[in-house]
């Protein structure tokens, strides 16, 4: 069994996975084993894009993403589990991570960036990383997990290793 992930935003009523919205009236039954929350839409899994647009962290991602020149990365992180080129596992870049250009590529160079983040048709959880497997970038690299105590690290082909994964 794997967690399903939600989000809620709370700027103009409660809004769960940016669809649904709780109704007031018939909110908040108790029951001997919980409450329940009436809402106005059918939950569905958020997608790797719902995540990138609501959160803070990954502010200057979801720009690089949709700057004019660049695949629309947004329809593509949009795409359904099971169909192509989805599922995806998304070394998603922290806002700091973007610290380190003194000037953001652009075109193809940026392009090549952000495919060097996404691995395509895999749902690679960090439990199930291994020292020295390999995963393939959508631009074409191999990434080597190194795993060093509780801590995760990502080599990739031109032996940058000070990627890590943080929770």
């Amino acid at each position: 069994n794997s967690a399903i992930n939600l989000y809620f935003k709370s700027d103009n009523g409660i809004v769960i996975s940016g669809r649904a919205k709780i109704v007031s009236s018939g909110s908040n039954k108790r029951a001997s084993n919980g409450i329940l929350h009436q809402i106005d839409a059918i939950l569905e899994l958020p997608t790797l894009a719902d995540f990138i647009a609501v959160d803070d962290r990954l502010n200057e991602l979801e720009k690089s993403l949709t700057l004019p020149g660049q695949p629309d990365f947004m329809a593509i992180l949009d795409t359904p589990s099971g169909e192509d080129p989805a599922p995806f596992t998304l070394f998603a870049p922290i806002n700091k991570a973007f610290e380190d250009f003194e000037e953001l590529p652009t075109g193809d160079d940026l392009t090549s960036v952000l495919e060097h983040h996404v691995i395509t048709s895999k749902n690679i959880f960090t439990r199930d990383m291994e020292q020295n497997m390999k995963l393939e970038t959508l631009e074409g690299d191999d990434l080597t997990v190194r795993v060093i105590g509780n801590q995760i690290n990502l080599t990739d082909g031109a032996n940058n290793n000070n990627t890590r994964i943080v929770g």
